[in-house]
């Protein structure tokens, strides 16, 4: 079957596949707590790559100033990472985003995903600065033609 993109809600079956995945990717292995990388899940649009049940891939986008989303806690399962599924998701979401009416998208990458978000066409702003004890990057993309 094939994979389908899909918006989820907090608390639903498709939230908590994804949340496990974001768990086990993101957070676990750098002993980040839960509830803090959590602090935006009822205000951001959650998106997800399924086949059926499986989160593949996930994303939020979180308002954040007038015409501005914030996208958070990019994570592809790790036997899949590389084939493309965090582009296509990343993608889809920037349509979206696009669509609501945002004109632009920042994220906080982590140093090692840097290269991804520069070939997207994200631009880094400032310098590098710690997050949850991580180096992280500020990148921003226009979404105006």
């Amino acid at each position: 079957m094939p994979a389908i993109f899909r918006r989820y809600s907090v608390g639903s079956p498709d939230y908590e596949s994804a949340w496990n995945l974001r768990k086990s990717v993101l957070l676990d292995p750098f002993s980040i707590d839960h509830e803090l990388a959590r602090r935006d899940d009822s205000s951001a649009l959650h998106l997800g790559l399924f086949e059926e049940s499986e989160c593949l891939a996930c994303l939020m986008l979180v308002p954040r100033a007038q015409g501005v989303a914030q996208m958070r806690q990019v994570a592809v399962v790790p036997r899949l990472q590389r084939q493309q599924l965090g582009r296509l998701l990343t993608t889809h979401a920037e349509e979206l985003a696009r669509e609501l009416g945002y004109e632009k998208i920042i994220a906080h990458a982590r140093q090692p995903a840097l290269p991804f978000y520069l070939a997207l066409g994200y631009q880094a702003q400032g310098d590098a600065f710690d997050e949850v004890g991580i180096p992280h990057q500020m990148v921003a993309k226009s979404l105006l033609p």
